[in-house]
């Protein structure tokens, strides 16, 4: 039941180099590669930063680079963690107290083996699972999209919900019209 392993597929698909010029191969020097990478924040209250045991938050963010290779692509990943180090000028609070952000590392990363547009895989993870557990790891959609306007409304965005359309489709499964 537990997770089997998690990266980018190393298969028979090539990795695109990104380039400036299309029509020109670039040297290999000049090839960029896109790499997502799993990048460790950690908040801390500021008067226990020092302490091993303190509470904290640890985030993981993932994160698309775009490098020249794997060491290029860790450098930048942790040159952008540092870069969102920080107390957010006096204003991040953890419990209610001041707190400061700080980059961990990078727990993981991979190369993208697909180019960026709709639908590109970045990263996979496979589970072994009998099919009726595997079809209840599906979140469903209003449950899903309930969660996304929520995140969004704190970052003062908001997404719509088309209800209209849910009560149509619930009408749909029922049989009436």
């Amino acid at each position: 039941m537990a997770r089997e392993s998690k990266g980018s597929r190393n298969h028979a698909r090539r990795a695109v180099p990104v380039s400036s010029a299309a029509a020109e191969p670039a040297s290999k020097l000049d090839r960029k590669y896109w790499f997502w990478v799993c990048l460790l924040q950690m908040t801390v209250v500021k008067s226990r930063s020092h302490d091993p045991k303190a509470m904290t938050e640890v985030w993981e963010n993932i994160k698309i680079v775009n490098a020249n290779s794997p060491s290029e692509a860790y450098q930048k990943a942790l040159k952008l963690g540092r870069a969102e180090s920080g107390d957010c000028g006096g204003s991040l609070r953890l419990f209610g107290e001041p707190a400061v952000a700080r980059c961990i590392g990078v727990s993981s990363m991979g190369l993208i083996h697909d180019n960026l547009v709709d639908g590109a895989e970045i990263t996979w993870t496979l589970f072994r699972r009998r099919k009726s557990n595997a079809v209840a790891m599906a979140t469903p959609r209003k449950r899903l999209l309930a969660e996304v306007n929520r995140e969004q409304g704190r970052q003062g965005q908001r997404f719509t919900i088309y209800r209209r359309r849910e009560r149509h489709d619930r009408r749909a499964r029922s049989g009436t019209a």
